[in-house]
């Protein structure tokens, strides 16, 4: 194999992260990202978009918040990478958790042991 050091790789990312309060005790968040990872070889996949979406409600004058989360709307989570040292190039593509959902409940206390509390006390389940 020739020398390796003439080799340019290049990958690229972008991300986009949104929170809206709206109507009102609605949260709806979203969390997208796109990856290009141009160094691969022929037969790997190079770019996925990733989209986790959240939708919640609070409840109790805004103490608890109920939520539920999908992570990778659009089932492209791919794990795709190139490792490079000084006679060699690997490319690797591994499997990997894929589209899934979770809801959680989260709970605010403002007052612990009998007096009001510093921070913001956040209980998360």
């Amino acid at each position: 194999m020739d020398n390796l050091e003439d080799i340019n790789f290049t990958s690229h990312r972008a991300e986009l992260k949104t929170t809206t309060y709206w109507p009102k005790n609605v949260v709806w968040g979203n969390d997208i990202r796109y990856s290009y990872n141009g160094n691969v070889g022929p037969g790997f996949d190079k770019d996925a978009l990733f989209w986790n979406m959240s939708l919640g409600v609070q409840l109790f004058k805004k103490k608890s918040t109920l939520k539920v989360v999908a992570y990778d709307l659009l089932n492209q989570n791919i794990n795709t990478r190139r490792s490079t040292g000084q006679d060699f190039i690997q490319d690797f593509q591994g499997t990997v958790l894929r589209r899934y959902f979770m809801l959680s409940l989260s709970y605010k206390f403002d007052q612990f042991g009998g007096g009001k509390s510093k921070g913001d006390g956040m209980l998360f389940f």
